[in-house]
């Protein structure tokens, strides 16, 4: 992305959707990218929506199409329980007790058929 100039960043951090413009970069706010996932995921188009927030995607790049990028990459984060405002941290699901005492049944009932099979490896090589 090229950088911006002064004039462009003023534009778009007017904006209540954007929480900072850096250099070549726009941050936008957590409520705008959880609207904008659910406004496309009901058939909003990625354009549409940015329109209608006042982005001007034209400032935003004019190499390809920055809206639908932009909100295909927020909705694979999204469904990869990716924290899409801070896509480094994976977001932790907890378990509930009910699935970790499943887990924990399965990995017992696999240790009491090793150690059975040890058993019986063990009385093979006592006989």
């Amino acid at each position: 992305m090229e950088k911006f100039t002064q004039e462009e960043k003023e534009i778009l951090a007017m904006n209540p959707n954007i929480q900072a413009v850096l250099s070549n970069q726009v941050l936008y706010t957590k409520e705008f990218k959880e609207n904008a996932i659910i406004e496309y995921e009901s058939g909003k188009s990625s354009n549409q929506i940015f329109h209608e927030a006042g982005i001007d995607t034209s400032i935003l790049s004019k190499q390809y199409d920055y809206a639908s990028k932009t909100i295909s990459k927020w909705r694979n984060a999204n469904r990869e329980n990716i924290n899409i405002h801070n896509p480094k941290k994976k977001i932790k699901t907890k378990k509930s007790a009910y699935q970790k005492l499943l887990e924990r049944n399965e990995y017992l009932e696999a240790e009491n058929e090793f150690l059975k099979k040890l058993s019986a490896l063990y009385d093979q090589h006592r006989a």
